[in-house]
């Protein structure tokens, strides 16, 4: 039970949200917030993907602004 509650506040519960889980609250209000927060991690990996991408492109010469991060042969 406590393993479940600190995963459920790594994931970035709040404590508001914690007591909608654990409580008697409806199915359909923890299913909402439960469905939020994995729409919400949805949006986080697409954002972290897009990064590592940009970042890549940085690496490689290939960003607008041309930062230099390989030297030249």
């Amino acid at each position: 039970y406590l393993q479940d509650v600190r995963m459920l506040i790594t994931l970035g519960f709040t404590i508001q949200e914690l007591i909608l889980l654990v409580n008697e609250s409806s199915p359909i209000e923890k299913k909402a917030l439960v469905t939020g927060k994995i729409e919400y991690i949805q949006k986080l990996e697409a954002k972290l993907e897009a990064s590592k991408i940009f970042l890549r492109d940085v690496l490689e010469g290939k960003a607008n602004f041309q930062t230099r991060c390989r030297s030249k042969h």
